[in-house]
């Protein structure tokens, strides 16, 4: 037989305070018998938590008043609610300020009150995790059972009233104030009444929380904080299932102008959406969509599908595999809008911009809410996507390349995760995101992953819209620009002196400018040198360690690594070092690039097939010995990390040198990789790699070294040289050099 309400309030109380059976709950704990088989003496204590501890957990628990509004709003959901209603009343009026919350839940009755809500850090929603909520089969997305100490960073006093289907009325007050007052939590009497309906009549069923004498002046810019932080509590890329926010105000104008996803989604230019299932992104679907006012630019569209395939399987910046199988984390969904804040692309758009608040509103909008938020059954998990949470660390991928990233500033992107599939992605208490362990770092890994996809394809639609609408033609436009100052000095101004003197000052600018593009370029490619060099030297100093642990042909094994240490120190020497241009065996160029990277082939399994080497030797080239092997050790470079990717059992990269019909020598290097995933005409271009964590420098500085040195760099198609039918589907590059023409050959 069921105890009576009044006895059951009487029981959750006392347990509440820490009741021990004891005559008198106050007062301090009576020592307890000694422990059996304990030492001598030993006696048993309890804890006894000071009443001002739960202002503590509400104080720094919750991070602010719009994390505080969600977790009230969270237990809605929880609740099998359709509607939650939020209202704020600013303090300035007589009652100092209310909020309150309110669902059309399933509601609470006396016990599941007594016994679970008033019962802090209860595991009855970590029990209930894994499975769904009854009407709508949610996953439970409260789970420390602490989120009610939210209402305590709001206002000094709540009422909760609450019904359950079928039962009375159950009405809870607290005054948060009297725990400050108070020693002991025992000491603190909490008003908790049955009754009958009264705010929930009829069959209405739910949870209202009214929070009173809200602490601290809330003014304009807390409002909107806390409207924005609400707003976005659901996904607005997915339906799901029904649950509507509503929010209203007594300071209206407050929010009045406030632009909203669906006033700005329309002025982006770039569109996403992928899935990621395992170790691979399983559906990519990138969309370029120039406005009206971009007539000379069509849109496109990319998908999985074609060569831009090839580079589905993820990976790291270290080249390991990304797998999400090897976590309970499921298929991650991901999409979004990319846009451009360039005041040149924005003034094409001004038409449109002026339907969304003109262009101060978007950056406003943009720098308030930019960035990748994620969302579990559709509910936001906070506070990715917040200002100044950067958890892909967009920001620090920017720096150097502006341009070619895509930063939190001009992004607005989802994740969408499923509740039941994604158990191993756990939150923290403090509501700050999910613990950062193996889970989490394949989950963030798979998502930069994609981004990066994306990145690849803004960069050729990004390159179209400044080649036709941009102040400079691409190519050099220092350069460029200089010639047309040129121009202008000799069609306008009339003095013949002065003219000169204008000229003549052009042309001093245009030659430093140039000696300072070569010197860039030559520290730029012994810097790209620099990664490759360590890692061969610690593979050879690795190999000379494992020699000495074998005791066999010790002083022979030995002395022969410690001579190619030696030789390779000097190698990477003198591809530091630079020399004017002179005419060089194509061969020993070659040979020497080899070396820097013998040890790398081993270590990943490569075999390099070397065609026509006495072709080679007799092949003249023009060029600075450092320049050209800076060129060949990147493409080496990126052939050994494509083949690594790939994963392919019989790696092989193929070198050859071919005779130009007009004059010059073709230096040729080709792998049986996957491929370029990227349009071959744009991969030179700066900050253009679909290489996970590279910054697409590196075909860039040596095709700049190729002009530099009068030659040129080229992907040719399989069947423009003689490559063997093994590389058809890999990369081709072609080093085109100036034949060697001053007689001085080294």
């Amino acid at each position: 037989m069921q105890a009576p309400p009044a006895a059951r309030r009487e029981s959750a109380l006392r347990k509440l305070a820490g009741y021990r059976g004891r005559p008198d709950a106050r007062g301090p704990a009576p020592a307890a018998d000694a422990e059996q088989g304990g030492p001598p003496g030993a006696t048993k204590a309890f804890f006894r938590p000071r009443a001002r501890l739960l202002l503590q957990l509400g104080d720094e628990l919750v991070r602010n008043e719009g994390m505080a509004v969600l977790e009230l709003a969270k237990n809605a959901y929880d609740a099998d609610a359709t509607r939650v209603s939020l209202a704020v009343n600013c303090p300035g009026s007589e009652d100092g300020g209310t909020i309150t919350v309110e669902d059309d839940g399933s509601g609470m009755d006396m016990e599941t009150v007594l016994g679970v809500w008033m019962e802090p850090g209860t595991g009855y929603k970590r029990d209930h995790k894994r499975r769904t909520t009854k009407r709508f089969g949610r996953t439970v997305l409260g789970e420390k059972g602490i989120g009610r100490f939210a209402a305590h960073k709001l206002g000094d006093s709540i009422e909760l009233v609450t019904r359950r289907s079928g039962r009375k009325e159950v009405r809870v007050v607290i005054d948060w104030n009297s725990f400050g007052d108070a020693e002991y939590l025992e000491d603190v009497p909490i008003s908790v009444e049955e009754r009958e309906p009264e705010e929930f009549s009829g069959g209405r069923t739910g949870t209202r929380i009214t929070v009173r004498d809200l602490r601290g002046a809330w003014d304009r810019r807390m409002l909107r904080a806390a409207y924005r932080s609400y707003s976005s509590l659901r996904s607005p890329r997915d339906s799901g299932d029904a649950f509507r926010t509503v929010f209203s105000t007594d300071r209206e104008e407050w929010v009045e102008g406030m632009l909203s996803r669906e006033d700005v989604d329309g002025l982006a230019l770039f569109r996403f959406e992928c899935e990621m299932d395992g170790g691979r992104i399983t559906k990519f679907d990138y969309r370029f969509e120039p406005w009206p006012s971009m007539g000379k630019i069509k849109p496109r569209r990319v998908t999985e599908g074609g060569d831009f395939g090839k580079a589905m399987a993820m990976r790291d910046a270290d080249n390991r595999p990304i797998d999400l199988s090897r976590h309970e984390i499921g298929k991650v969904r991901f999409g979004g809008s990319v846009f451009d804040r360039d005041p040149m692309v924005l003034k094409l758009g001004l038409q449109a911009l002026r339907k969304a608040g003109e262009r101060a509103g978007l950056e406003e909008y943009l720098d308030r809410n930019g960035g990748v938020r994620v969302f579990r059954d559709g509910m936001r998990v906070y506070d990715y996507g917040e200002p100044g949470s950067d958890w892909l660390e967009l920001g620090a991928r920017q720096e150097g390349l502006p341009g070619a990233r895509i930063g939190n500033g001009i992004l607005l992107a989802t994740v969408h995760l499923v509740g039941e599939e994604s158990a191993d992605l756990k939150e923290k208490t403090n509501r700050e995101g999910f613990v950062e362990d193996e889970a989490y770092r394949a989950f963030a890994g798979a998502v930069l992953y994609a981004l990066e996809r994306v990145e690849d394809q803004r960069r050729i639609d990004k390159a179209k819209i400044r080649e036709i609408y941009g102040p400079t033609p691409r190519g050099e436009p220092v350069i460029s620009q200089i010639a047309g100052v040129k121009r202008a000095i000799g069609a306008r101004v009339a003095d013949e002196e002065l003219r000169a003197e204008l000229s003549a000052s052009m042309d001093r600018i245009e030659r430093d400018y140039a000696a300072i593009h070569a010197t860039l370029l030559r520290s730029a490619g012994a810097g790209l040198n620099l990664g490759v060099a360590i890692h061969e030297m610690d593979k050879a100093v690795g190999e000379l360690g494992e020699s000495l642990k074998d005791e066999r042909d010790l002083p022979g094994r030995i002395t022969a690594l410690i001579l190619h240490l030696e030789k390779l120190v000097q190698g990477y020497e003198l591809t530091m070092m630079t020399r004017e241009p002179c005419a060089w065996s194509a061969r020993r160029v070659i040979e020497h690039a080899l070396f820097n990277m013998e040890f790398r082939f081993k270590a990943h399994g490569i075999d390099i097939v070397f065609e026509g080497r006495d072709a080679a030797e007799a092949a003249e080239i023009e060029c600075s010995r450092s320049h050209a092997v800076t060129c060949i050790m990147n493409a080496l470079d990126n052939s050994v990390w494509w083949l690594d990717y790939a994963g392919a059992a019989d790696k092989k990269i193929f070198i050859t040198t071919h005779g130009e019909p007009g004059g010059g020598t073709a230096l040729l290097i080709a792998d049986n990789g996957p491929g370029f995933s990227l349009p071959t005409d744009l991969v030179a271009e700066p900050g253009v790699t679909s290489r996970p964590g590279g910054m697409g420098l590196g075909l860039h500085i040596a095709r700049e070294i190729m002009i530099l040195s009068g030659g040129s760099l080229s992907f040719p198609e399989w069947g423009e040289y003689r490559i063997p039918e093994e590389y058809r589907g890999g990369a081709i590059v072609a080093f085109v050099f100036k034949e060697g023409g001053n007689g001085d050959r080294a």
